[in-house]
């Protein structure tokens, strides 16, 4: 077996597991890194931000993982993202009372971040090989 089909076959099976933990450790960061603010509109914000800086991110760890094919692997990580997204967003807006605004603004922002972070891939505004 040729080593770079076994590097490659290994980077595309890492594509998913990578784009999870990204979004969810850059979540994470980015709320600890703006813990700061304790005015409860501005904190709203700071989520809100969080959510669309995970999700782009996590778009483009996931294009950069893959060894081939970069911009499709980014177009289809962001249909992929932004169909779940969607379909939160509906389970969100019949059930309201339970979950409340700042979720479907969160949904919202997970939608244009990943679009973002499709539109950073796919513009070659990250240099990658």
């Amino acid at each position: 077996m040729n080593k770079d089909f076994l590097i490659d076959f290994i980077r595309w099976i890492l594509v998913l597991p990578v784009v999870l933990l990204v979004h969810v450790v850059a979540y994470f960061v980015y709320l600890w890194f703006s813990d700061d603010v304790n005015i409860s509109f501005f904190k709203y914000v700071e989520i809100v931000m969080a959510f669309a800086f995970s999700a782009g991110l996590s778009i483009i760890a996931g294009s950069l993982t893959a060894p081939h094919h970069k911009k499709i692997v980014s177009i289809v990580l962001c249909a992929v993202s932004c169909t779940l997204m969607v379909v939160g967003l509906c389970m969100m807006v019949f059930k309201y009372d339970e979950y409340g605004m700042l979720s479907i603004l969160g949904n919202i922002a997970s939608i244009i971040g990943s679009i973002c972070g499709a539109y950073i891939i796919n513009k070659e505004i990250i240099e990658y090989n």
